[in-house]
């Protein structure tokens, strides 16, 4: 039970790095948390997928600032991976 509320902190937290990043009212901390799992948890998000809001640059997986995926999506892809996309 523990890794499945890892698991949604997590999905929040990148969610919100990525689809509130220009929300006025976005929680900085949370924006903070967001950045550094993306660019820190192993394997790193940020290797693949380009994220303006985390400074990523990847050059492999979609571009999360075109894709802007759903908090529900993200969760899935960090449980289950997507294709080649580890989970």
């Amino acid at each position: 039970m523990g890794g499945l509320n890892r698991a949604r902190r997590l999905a929040a937290a990148l969610w919100a790095a990525g689809a509130c990043a220009s929300a006025a009212a976005a929680d900085p901390a949370e924006l903070a948390r967001g950045k550094e799992l993306f660019t820190r948890i192993q394997p790193a998000c940020a290797v693949c997928h380009t994220l303006q809001a985390a400074g990523a640059e990847g050059q492999v997986g979609p571009v999360l600032d075109e894709l802007k995926p759903d908090a529900g999506r993200v969760l899935r892809a960090l449980k289950a991976g997507i294709g080649v996309m580890p989970s």
